[in-house]
């Protein structure tokens, strides 16, 4: 019997997608549900949601009405300085994180997926991988629908999308592979360090039981706590012979065990590029085989379409490519980009970060840009940071019309425009997607 039934009446603290599923998934085993969103209003399309379930709220912030329940329920991204958790820990009132809540009603196989960067695609490639075999799998977590959504549903498979702020609230969530793609230093004003941000990175493998298997960066293994073992595939670059490593060629990757070298994949025929993106598809074949024994077709990775604002190609005018990776919203992420994507460049940088410090981005920039075009509230910092880099060519743009402009004034042929702020969007839009998307606006002409 699962324990959490025992519960007659929940409070769920948010109202986004996550908190939503929890709705629902609450109501339909019988748990009398209230919400409590922070936010002062909510779309027509979730008063209608929460209308038709029959759920009660509240808007504006969190009252002590959250404290009428017997459980509490904390959906993606609520912070541990909320009020109604700082509520609950004053009156003992448990609170659960949605990862435990959700996952001991599930009986999908679980591939969790979190890291600094990277882990959108990795999750949207085993799903298409599994599904290419004919193994039923849904991407969701941070993409798609609620995880929540899931319960009750015939997918032998669920790849899970997991942010570090989920990962904080985790105690008993088990997954049958985990990966963890790369840890790089990100949300730290939300986590207060790196070291407590790592330290929810690694709850993902903490977690697990003895058969569960863990893929990791080799670089990363120490810092995540992960000794080498029959159950932890380690990804690098270089031919080697050591056992339970992912091996990354110039040309194609494979993976070692004690008995055989297994090939994963060639880099021929692929939709994606940059050496990041060979690491994400290293690890989704490597997590497929740890799940099925098996390793994917060459057209099922062929057939997979490039992410929108993530690396993506926009077009090629006079000689010139225009490249949106908006997605890139930390240092770690941008500079990666640069790295992985070959010519000389012209790199568009800056909105609202996140309390990173710049100088490893300088660093970067100074070995991979001819200039930068800088944007938002953060242009003074990274400008600041380039200048002790030594770097020359830094253009101040008040908006991404002008950057676009001022790029394809000085842009010739042969040279890539690369859209990777290194910060979030959240000073100029809404969210990433929308800043993608007038880049690629601004590139078109449209």
């Amino acid at each position: 019997m699962n324990k959490l039934k025992k519960y007659n009446s929940v409070t769920i603290i948010g109202m986004g997608i996550s908190g939503i599923g929890l709705a629902k998934l609450a109501k339909s085993i019988g748990m009398k549900v209230f919400v409590s969103e922070l936010k002062n209003d909510i779309s027509s399309g979730q008063r209608d949601q929460l209308k038709k379930l029959g759920v009660t709220y509240e808007l504006g912030g969190h009252t002590k009405k959250v404290l009428e329940c017997d459980a509490i329920l904390l959906s993606s991204g609520v912070s541990p300085r909320s009020t109604a958790v700082q509520y609950a820990s004053q009156m003992g009132v448990p609170y659960i994180g949605e990862l435990d809540f959700v996952s001991s009603f599930l009986t999908s196989k679980l591939i969790g997926i979190t890291g600094s960067n990277g882990k959108t695609t990795t999750t949207s490639l085993v799903a298409h991988i599994l599904n290419g075999m004919g193994v039923s799998c849904a991407a969701t977590g941070n993409i798609g629908k609620s995880i929540a959504d899931y319960v009750g549903t015939s997918y032998e498979c669920l790849a899970v999308e997991l942010s570090s702020f989920q990962l904080f609230w985790a105690n008993s969530l088990k997954c049958d592979v985990a990966v963890v793609t790369n840890i790089a230093p990100d949300h730290i004003d939300w986590h207060g360090s790196f070291d407590d941000y790592v330290a929810s990175k690694r709850r993902l493998l903490s977690l697990q039981g003895p058969e569960g298997w863990s893929i990791v960066q080799k670089r990363d293994r120490s810092l995540l706590q992960r000794d080498v073992s029959t159950k932890t595939l380690c990804l690098s670059w270089g031919s080697n012979d050591i056992p339970w490593e992912i091996c990354m060629e110039e040309n194609y990757a494979y993976l070692n065990t004690p008995e055989q070298r297994i090939s994963l994949f060639s880099y021929e025929n692929l939709s994606l590029v940059g050496n990041h993106n060979m690491e994400n598809i290293a690890m989704a074949c490597a997590a497929v085989w740890c799940l099925k024994n098996r390793v994917p077709e060459p057209q099922t990775l062929a057939t997979f379409a490039p992410l929108h604002h993530r690396c993506e190609l926009v077009d090629e005018i006079d000689g010139v490519l225009y490249i949106d990776d908006s997605k890139g919203t930390n240092v770690a992420a941008s500079s990666t980009a640069m790295e992985s994507i070959k010519g000389r460049k012209i790199v568009i940088l800056g909105g609202k970060g996140k309390g990173e410090d710049y100088a490893p981005l300088a660093k970067t920039v100074a070995q991979e840009a001819e200039w930068v075009v800088l944007l938002g509230e953060e242009a003074e910092k990274i400008e600041s940071a380039l200048r002790e880099e030594h770097f020359p060519n830094i253009y101040r743009a008040p908006d991404m019309d002008e950057a676009v402009r001022f790029a394809k004034s000085i842009a010739t042929c042969g040279m890539v425009v690369l859209l990777s702020p290194a910060c979030t969007s959240w000073d100029m839009y809404p969210n990433y997607k929308a800043r993608g998307e007038h880049f690629k606006r601004a590139v078109l002409g449209k």
